[in-house]
This record gives structure tokens, C-alpha cells and sequence, in this order.
């Protein structure tokens, strides 16, 4: 799937936005594993925010081309240089999008197209909002980014409400 980034990724003095976003393959997953192992990470126990986020870009990196950007340069270090964080959320999102794409060709329940509800700009825009938020709270609890994008809704929401109530907030009712 082609996107277009918002902010782009500098390289050579130039900024790419055009990126085609792929699924992870075996053979991506592999490519990742010897990158965490080459920078030393799979030995550890456990990781700081830095070497987490390493890790997670390494699998990122095997999903990613970018228009104008070599292959070999698409390294978890570069993206964690030169990736925008609002730039991340979108590649996310279009791989959860090409994930429901294939969890629809390949037998899962597809809702038909009367009944799918086309959101607007704004709609997104505040989803967005709202995990940028929620990875920031739940990143004291040491979630990643990529692990609060693969939560349910009633997950982040249990984390968040949990939170709160040690914060001493009263629960709205």
C-alpha cells in the first residue's frame, strides 16, 4: 500500500514522503531478528525506551520502502533518527489496515460495504489523538508504541481507568 507521510524522512538533504508499506513476511521477520541480534539486543534481559524502540523499527524496516531512499539505508537506526513520530503512527496504521485487508481475503467475516461507515478527516484525526495520548500515559507503564497499537480498545481503556484510580481521579459515571 502507498501512503504519503506528513512530515517525510530526511535523507541526503532531502525529504522523502512517498513510502510503500508492506506486511511482515518470514522472511522480514528473519531479516529482523538478525538486525536485534547484530545490535546486541536479544541478549539482554531487559531494554531501555531507545533499544525497545530499536527493536521495533528493526521489524518496521523490513515493512518499508521508501521512494528515493536505498534499501541497506533503511536501518532501525536511521529510522529512529529520522522517522517522525506522527509519520510512525501512519505507517501503523496502514499496516493494521493492510492486516484487515488480509484477515478479509483469507476467510475472516468482512462487514459488506453498506454497512462499513466511511470516516471523515476530522474522525481520524481525533483516533489518532487518542493513541498518541494513551502511548504516552501507558508508556510510564512500559508499554511500547507498537503494543498499545495492537491492544483492543477495552485494554488501553482497563490500563487507563487503572491509572487513574491510583492517581486518586474519581471514574466518571
Amino acid at each position: 500500500m502507498k501512503i504519503r507521510l506528513k512530515l517525510g524522512v530526511l535523507y541526503n538533504g532531502t525529504l522523502h514522503h512517498d513510502v510503500l508499506v508492506k506486511i511482515l513476511t518470514v522472511g522480514g521477520e528473519c531479516q529482523a531478528l538478525e538486525v536485534i541480534s547484530d545490535l546486541g539486543l536479544s541478549e539482554k534481559e531487559t531494554l531501555n525506551t531507545s533499544e525497545q524502540m530499536l527493536v521495533d523499527l528493526a521489524y518496521l524496516a523490513q515493512q518499508v520502502e521508501f521512494d528515493g531512499i536505498p534499501r541497506e539505508a533503511v536501518t532501525p537506526a536511521f529510522l529512529l533518527d529520522n522517522l517522525a513520530t506522527d509519520d510512525y503512527v501512519l505507517i501503523n496504521y496502514a499496516i493494521n489496515q493492510l492486516r484487515k485487508k488480509a484477515h478479509g481475503r483469507f476467510g475472516k467475516p468482512r462487514d459488506s460495504k453498506r454497512n462499513v461507515k466511511r470516516r471523515n478527516v476530522s474522525e481520524v484525526w481525533q483516533a489518532y489523538e487518542n493513541y498518541r495520548s494513551a502511548t504516552i500515559l501507558l508508556g510510564k507503564f512500559g508499554f511500547t508504541a507498537q503494543a498499545v497499537w495492537e491492544m483492543c480498545h477495552a485494554e488501553i481503556s482497563a490500563w487507563i481507568n487503572s491509572y487513574l484510580a491510583s492517581q486518586g481521579a474519581k471514574n466518571p459515571t
